[in-house]
């Protein structure tokens, strides 16, 4: 893998969360912190994946950041691998790990938090002798709710108020730092959690029944709208506030077109898939926002900057990059530096954590 460093060309209470994600103006210190010029943001994924890296590289990947001076960190998904069993201890382990870091720490949902719960590979693997029945995805999901999105504030040692979108998806959020705009938002691997044929049969894979895979599919149609209506609001924040920038951070790889493959246009390949209208959206805010829009993701485990986002006669958006995080076998993070006054607001470092490189 080549890495560079690259220079940017429902179980919740309702009235917490009503009153929450409507909160107007921070406290004190975050007047302050807003007031500043730059500032750095910790950006990280897809861990822990193994044992060893719940015992030794997430630990030493944590140290290596609170070590860094960050305005807060961002958690793009999946705090355990796709195979691993879905139990309680997973969402509180990873709440615990959010709040050790000294910054304000803030989580956006995974797929093998919730999506792929159905699974028999997330049933199976021992020990499971105090599962009932199989894991209901959109069950796991309420209490990833409950766990990790169910307060006005962010993890960490130091914490920043949050904006939520709802009361039925507060998992999505947003806030400001420098005039930049920053938003969370719940997209997910595994298609989104889109089941588009809830007659195709899963059981050699999946212990998802039809009455269940058909419900997910209401849940993605619902929450696409929502998540997108959420993208939409945060541009519309950033024109009205004159925003130099926005940054939006989800879990999903939405499938890109890649240079690699110059015959092939992956994108349009994936035809109406669960990322097509995020897209959508995403190049339409884009190109009327103007300014710089950066887009971080997890998921595919491939740190990589670049430009992928096309307009609808092909050409590259200047204004649009994507940065997708380490993770999986590679407990590093991405070091982003912000300078909301700079004619180049965003740039985006790797930063390898010494104590987790394989010796060879």
């Amino acid at each position: 893998m080549k890495k560079v460093t690259v220079p940017l060309i429902a179980g919740l209470c309702s009235a917490l969360l009503v009153a929450g994600m409507a909160v107007a103006g921070d406290d004190d210190r975050e007047r302050r912190d807003h007031r500043g010029g730059s500032f750095a943001v910790g950006l990280w994924g897809d861990l822990p994946y193994t044992p060893q890296q719940r015992a030794q590289g997430v630990p030493n990947l944590i140290e290596d950041m609170n070590a860094s001076k960050l305005a807060f960190s961002i958690f793009d998904g999946d705090v355990k691998n796709g195979r691993t069993v879905c139990r309680d201890s997973e969402y509180t382990d990873a709440r615990r790990r959010f709040d050790s870091l000294r910054a304000p720490s803030i989580y956006v949902p995974g797929d093998n938090e919730w999506t792929d719960c159905h699974r028999k590979s997330n049933n199976d693997s021992p020990p499971r002798a105090d599962l009932k029945q199989p894991y209901d995805s959109l069950e796991r999901l309420a209490f990833l709710r409950r766990t990790l999105a169910s307060s006005p504030r962010s993890f960490g040692k130091r914490t920043i108020r949050l904006r939520r979108q709802s009361a039925a998806y507060p998992e999505n959020v947003r806030w400001e730092r420098g005039g930049v705009v920053f938003a969370g938002l719940h997209v997910v691997g595994s298609d989104n959690n889109r089941v588009p044929d809830p007659d195709i049969d899963e059981s050699a894979t999946s212990y998802r029944t039809r009455q269940q895979r058909v419900a997910d599919q209401q849940e993605f149609v619902r929450r696409q709208a929502a998540t997108n209506r959420w993208v939409e609001q945060a541009f519309a924040r950033a024109r009205r506030t004159g925003a130099p920038g926005v940054m939006l951070v989800m879990q999903a790889n939405p499938i890109f077109d890649s240079p690699d493959t110059a015959d092939v246009d992956e994108r349009a390949q994936a035809g109406d898939d669960g990322f097509k209208a995020l897209i959508d959206v995403l190049r339409r805010e884009t190109i009327a926002y103007g300014k710089e829009v950066v887009l971080v993701h997890g998921d595919s485990h491939y740190f990589r900057v670049d430009k992928p986002l096309k307009d609808g006669q092909g050409r590259r958006l200047e204004n649009f990059t994507r940065v997708e995080t380490f993770g999986e076998a590679d407990p590093h993070w991405v070091r982003a530096t912000v300078r909301p006054r700079a004619r180049r607001v965003f740039r985006f470092d790797q930063r390898i954590v010494p104590a987790n490189v394989v010796p060879r």
